[in-house]
């Protein structure tokens, strides 16, 4: 958890700066200004950088569904041999990973591959033993706290 002190001094000196360099752009019918922002907290928003005017709309980005993360494990895994049923079981078992703990789970296969060629396996195929062994070791960064959060922030709850 980030404590107090860190919060206090963003709360103090990060948002006030943030409004005044956002309030400082001037539009006119030739520039627009955007600001996009993230957060996997919107919680601890400062209400002053909600307010009208300011950042207006909100876009709520879902942690990956499971045609989302066989689409991601495909991509990070395109340059590694891996065994359909290989990635299908990483899909499935990747609930509730968001996107960076999907990317850590692929480079650990790719390590894999590499350590196989290394000890003289060429042309390895990544397999289900193999996602299983990385799945043991990698669990999601994502809390069912926070999962409850953010459904809480939503309205869902």
């Amino acid at each position: 958890d980030r404590n107090k002190a860190t919060n206090d001094l963003t709360a103090s000196t990060v948002v006030p700066e943030l409004l005044a360099q956002m309030q400082g752009f001037e539009t006119d019918d030739k520039n627009i200004l955007l600001v996009i922002a993230a957060t996997n907290r919107p919680w601890d928003i400062d209400s002053a950088l909600t307010r009208p005017g300011r950042l207006d709309y909100k876009v709520y980005v879902e942690l990956p569904n499971l045609e989302c993360r066989k689409a991601m494990l495909k991509n990070y895994l395109k340059k590694a041999k891996i065994l359909e049923g290989a990635l299908s079981y990483l899909a499935e078992h990747t609930e509730g990973y968001n996107g960076s703990d999907i990317k850590n789970v692929c480079d650990s296969m790719i390590k894999i591959v590499i350590n196989k060629e290394i000890n003289g396996v060429p042309n390895y195929h990544l397999d289900v033993n193999d996602a299983i062994s990385v799945l043991v070791r990698i669990k999601s960064s994502v809390s069912p706290q926070d999962v409850y959060l953010m459904e809480v922030f939503r309205g869902r709850k």
